[in-house]
Parts: structure tokens; sequence; C-alpha cells
């Protein structure tokens, strides 16, 4: 239980694919006897965020040590609207927090693997996890199997992964739980009376709710929908509002219709596309589709990929801490970042943080390798005189420069270097991508010169850890067609690996409109020039992560799998489309009756 709990460089197990990289930390486990002076380290909230939540619900109210909730790491790396999902979390344990202290462990073959019940005689916080691709249902049953002593009716609300009233039972009676594939599930049991307010009919998440204030919810709805709705739990409000309209229908006890637009769907946002692969030829452009993905992804720090996952904060608290912790001497010496190669100051650059990958090469006959490729990304076709590296590591020597204006083609470009520079002469043809061989270990700027002036860099990008496809060519090839019918908000496409692939052994790339594209996050994640520890490597099991887009819809997409690893070409791939937040939302808001 004393691991650590960071996401991308301790706890990704390679025993199962999933949905998410957090997967790993839902694997914990329990302390023996459930025993709360245990330490877990609590919830990293730094690198790989997506489904946090899930992640701090089992260490808050599953495993509940003697601090939880926890959490470190970087907590302002969150996105904006996520932070009332954390006060919530934390409001809602320190509302029950006397009673948490009680658990018991519920049987797996009932409520599946680590489910506890915590709470009284009275009132019980179940959770439920599940580690696999399926859907799983539970029946919970309101009695003595999860700690519930009394009789009456009860009402069972779910608080995670969405709130909702999930039904009234009497003691004694069952209802089904539903728990999402790689989810973890929080529920309240509580006698009628003592529920509190609450929305029967929808799914919902309430966003702030502060004594003597607005009462603001956010509705959660599918694409082309209706829910009759109803207020519960005897709330004394004036009125109510569902975005901005007033809604009197809902006054005392009284229902709603809520409808959302677009279309139904006829598919659960979560499913297997049974895609079918078939072994074919190597292709003959395998060397553009791993250059495509190369040049799309970074190897920039983990915490700077959250930033982007996050954008930018509207709150000042939040952008004082962020800019505290990148502009840090320690941070920013560090060269972990590639945007310091075009920042114009030569004190900044971007380096391989060495210890991280002395253990951990590709793949080359070169004994002079090893650091892998620098490759140049400037956005565009540009035709420059030159393209100027400074600040090069002690040392270093080029072995070679090639460029391409499309990644089909790639010219050798000659080139000189002295005095800790290298120029690049590009004699006004025009190029975008750049593979620099070996790789540097630092460089502090990179400047590109056109007529003799400098040029804008605000679209340049770099990356410095990845190898090159001769290196270690494609040894198999897989690819299968599918088809985006329909897809729910949020939606995303995932494509695991099933079984051993070796390291950095199989990659991804889709085809779309005639066009490849790499995918941009995977699980385990990619290379990284790491602020503290290094990204965990895995030799099985990787998960290819891919963003669906409204222009997807009703178009096939080629799914290649190429396999570098002639020792492990068993692993079985498979295509699943699935979302993490599958709603269409309505802002409801309650405004409190004011007493004179």
């Amino acid at each position: 239980m004393g691991r650590n709990g960071n996401v991308c460089r301790y706890l990704i197990g390679n025993d199962r694919t999933a949905t998410y990289a957090r997967v790993g930390n839902l694997n914990r486990g329990l302390p023996p006897d459930l025993q709360r002076l245990t330490e877990d380290h609590g919830v990293c909230l730094s690198s790989s965020l997506d489904y946090w939540q899930d992640d701090l619900i089992l260490q808050a109210f599953n495993r509940n040590l003697i601090v939880a909730p926890e959490i470190y790491g970087n907590p302002w790396l969150l996105k904006d609207q996520e932070f009332a999902e954390l006060a919530a979390i934390f409001n809602l344990h320190r509302k029950y927090n006397d009673i948490l202290v009680n658990g018991i462990t519920l049987a797996e073959e009932t409520y599946g693997k680590y489910a506890v019940s915590r709470g009284n005689d009275d009132i019980r916080l179940v959770t439920f996890v599940n580690l696999g691709w399926e859907h799983e249902v539970h029946t919970l049953t309101v009695g003595d199997a999860i700690g519930i002593k009394n009789k009456g009716e009860y009402e069972v609300r779910q608080y995670h992964p969405t709130e909702k009233i999930v039904g009234y039972v009497q003691a004694g009676e069952s209802l089904l739980v539903t728990v999402e594939p790689f989810r973890s599930t929080l529920v309240r049991v509580t006698p009628v009376d003592k529920s509190g307010a609450g929305i029967s009919g929808i799914d919902y998440r309430v966003l702030k709710d502060r004594e003597g204030e607005p009462v603001e919810i956010e509705l959660l709805g599918a694409p082309g929908k209706t829910y009759e709705i109803s207020l519960k739990g005897g709330l004394d409000y004036e009125y109510v509002t569902i975005d901005g309209k007033k809604v009197k229908a809902l006054q005392n006890g009284g229902k709603f219709n809520v409808s959302f637009g677009g279309s139904k769907l006829k598919n659960n946002p979560h499913r297997n596309l049974n895609a079918s692969f078939t072994n074919i030829p190597i292709p003959t452009d395998a060397e553009k589709q791993l250059e495509t993905l190369f040049f799309g992804l970074d190897n920039n720090a983990m915490e700077v990929r959250s930033l982007k996952r996050s954008g930018e904060t509207a709150f000042p608290q939040v952008k004082a801490a962020r800019d505290a912790f990148f502009e840090s001497p320690l941070f920013v010496e560090l060269g972990i970042w590639d945007k310091q190669l075009f920042d114009g100051n030569p004190e900044t650059g971007f380096s391989h943080h060495r210890s991280r990958y002395e253990a951990v090469q590709p793949i080359t006959s070169d004994p002079d390798y090893k650091w892998g490729i620098f490759r140049l990304d400037l956005g565009s076709v540009t035709a420059l005189d030159s393209v100027l590296l400074k600040g090069l590591s002690q040392g270093y020597q080029c072995c070679g420069v090639e460029a391409s204006a499309n990644l089909d083609k790639w010219e050798k470009l000659a080139f000189t270097q002295s005095r800790g520079q290298l120029c690049i002469h590009t004699q006004q043809k025009g190029y975008c991508f750049f593979r620099i061989s070996r790789s540097p270990e630092s460089v502090t700027e990179i400047e590109g010169y056109a007529a003799g002036k400098s040029v804008n860099r605000e679209a340049w990008k770099a990356n410095n850890l990845f190898r090159l496809y001769n290196e270690q060519p494609a040894v198999t090839a897989r690819k299968a067609e599918i088809l985006i019918d329909e897809a729910a908000p949020g939606s995303y496409l995932t494509v695991p690996l099933e079984g051993k692939h070796g390291e950095e052994g199989a990659y991804v790339i889709f085809k779309i409109d005639g066009k490849y594209m790499g995918s941009p996050e995977r699980i385990t994640a990619y290379q990284a020039n790491c602020w503290e520890s290094d990204v965990i490597h895995r030799n099985s099991n990787y998960t290819y992560l891919f963003p669906i887009t409204p222009e997807m819809k009703g178009k096939k997409i080629e799914v290649y799998v190429l396999g570098f690893d002639a020792e492990n070409t068993g692993f079985t791939p498979s295509v699943w489309i699935t979302s993490a937040f599958p709603y269409l939302t309505k802002k409801m808001r309650v405004q409190p009756r004011m007493n004179n």
C-alpha cells in the first residue's frame, strides 16, 4: 500500500490494457483488514490527469486511510471546471467522515473486486470498481450484507461517476448498480427521510452549493433524449431556472420534461467496434507512417502535457501557481520543454534528462548512437536560407541532417558545425520537417533565417527521444477498416494491443481521407524528458488513444498496427470507442428562499 501514486512513473501495470492511464491505480487493492493506520501516498495530480476522480474516490471512500482524502503533486494543473469536482469529493468525505471509519469488505462474487461498504447501521457509502472492458451490473441488497441494520424505506443515490438517484427500496430489497468499464462507482444508501435534496430522473453534477447562494447544477443527458425530472428532499426555494428560463412545473413536487438536442444514439457510447485485423505486407510507406506519428508527438515533461490538457485558467491563484512551477529555475534549467528552444533566451534550452534514459535505448548497430534522433517541425513548408542550432552540448558531433516537405521523400542537407553551433544549409528550398542524427544532449536555441532575417518561430516544435525507422524496421503489419456511424460527445478510439509486443515494439497509425495520423496519447505514456522520475517502461499491453472529431463520422478509417519486435509478434489488437463524458449539458439554477 505504500507505493507512490504518480501515474506514469510507478503504477501503470502491464497486466492489462485500458481506456486511460490511471487504471493501474484502481487496481491497488485494499489494506489488510481495512486498517486505516496505513499510508498510500494519496492521489498524484500531476501527469495523466484524465479520470483522476475515479482514483480519488477509491482513496477517500474505499481505502479511506488515516489522512484521506489525500492529494499531492500539482493540483493547479486541473481544468478550471474540475476544481468544483475536487471540492465536492472533499466536502462529501467531510460530511460523512465520522462514520466512514467503519468499513466492511463485500463479497467479490456479488459486488465485484475491492468492493467496500462504510458507515453506520443507517447510512452506508459503498464503492465498486470495474477493471474490465465490459460493463458490470451488481445486485445491491439493502441489508446486513452491506451493514444496514434498520428497517424502513431507503434511497440509493450514486455520487460518482455522476450523481443520480438510482432508486428507492425497502430494507431487505435489492436494486441494480451498473459500474462502467475501468471506472469506480460510489453510492450512498440512506433512509428516505435523511436523503436530502436531489433530482430524480436524470444524471447531474452539482457545480456550486453554498449556504445562502443559488445552487448551480449541470443536468446531463444523452443526445436526442427527453427526461422527466423532479426535485426531491423538500428543498425550500423561490424558483428554478434551466438554461436561464424559469420552470414553474417543478414547484410542489411537480415534474418537468428536459430534452436534449441531436440525434438519439442507437449504440452504447462504450463498445467494441469488432474490427477485423488482417496481416498485410509491410507497407512501402511504413517509414512515413512512423514519422507521421513521431512528428506529431513531443518529449516534454509530463507536467507540460498536463498543462496542454487543462488549457488556460480564469483563476488568478491557479495561474500564479502554474507560473511559479513552470518558471522556477529548478524546472527551467532542466530543459524539459521544447518551447525553450524558440524563446529568444540563450540561457534556456531543451535537453535530455539523461539519468532517466541511460538504461532504455533504442536498438541500433551504431555504437555512437545514444539519444535518439532530433526532430524539428516548422509547422508548414518554409523556404529558408539556413536553420541554426545554438548552444550544443560539449563534444557533440552531428552525423547527418535530412529534411522533407511532406514526409514522403527525405533529402540529405549540407551542414557546418563549429563553436557549439550547427548551421543547416537549406538554400531557399521549402521544407517542413528536419531529422538530425544523432540528437545533441542539449540545445539552447534554434533559429531560422530567410533573406538575412530571422523568421517567426511560433509554430515550431521539436522532440529528441524517438528513433529512426531503419534502425529497427517493421517486421509485421496488420490493418483493419472501421466506420464511425455514431459517437457520443467526448468520444475517442482506443486500440488495445493485448499481449507482449516488446518495449516500443508496436505502434498504431490511422489513415483518414488519405492522410496518416498518429495517436496523440498512449498507455503506457510516450517517452518524455521528465521533471522527476522516468515514465514507466513496459513491453506489453499498450493502448493507443485517438480523439473522434465530427468530421470523422460516416468515414472509413484505416487502422494500421506495425510490429517491430520479431520475438514478440503474438499480440492481439482490437478497436473500441468510448467516452469519459458522453453527455450534453443544461444548466439548472435553484434560487433558495431568503429568510428576512
